[in-house]
């Protein structure tokens, strides 16, 4: 469950998620999907909201070239790309922790407030393996 902060008056400028643990596998497709539990939120924020993300992903395919793609966007599936990652084929594990992606983003267009990750591996037989999801807005900025 997303951590909430909020104002007097209603309004929630810090909103964050921190799934760690057990790894999981994605759901198998080709399409970009949404990473489950990578949804977060803010009704105000000052001048750019900042968004952290720190992720681990794996890949599991055995003899195959693997590779996925992870990107943060605006709103959701269709929104504004604020930002792309490779993840490289590092071997083939089940445990969600061979590749790391860590990054801040301002995002100096805001609109919604409302941000995603999602992944879109190079193949639907490409198994994604994630062990720690955590991620964060900052709307006090």
């Amino acid at each position: 469950m997303p951590a909430v902060y909020g104002l007097p008056n209603g309004e929630r400028r810090y909103a964050s998620v921190s799934l760690s643990g057990v790894s999981i596998a994605l759901p198998q497709t080709a399409i970009e999907t949404l990473i489950p539990g990578c949804f977060l939120s803010v009704t105000a924020w000052r001048a750019y909201p900042l968004v952290t993300v720190n992720c681990w992903f794996s890949m599991n395919w055995p003899q195959q070239a693997k590779a996925a793609t992870i990107r943060l966007r605006r709103v959701g599936i269709a929104g504004a790309l604020l930002g792309a990652f490779a993840v490289p084929d590092a071997g083939d594990s089940t445990a969600g922790h061979q590749t790391q992606i860590a990054a801040l983003f301002w995002d100096r267009t805001p609109s919604s407030g409302v941000y995603v990750l999602t992944y879109q591996p190079n193949s639907a037989s490409n198994t994604v393996w994630t062990d720690t999801r955590t991620m964060s807005i900052d709307g006090n900025q």
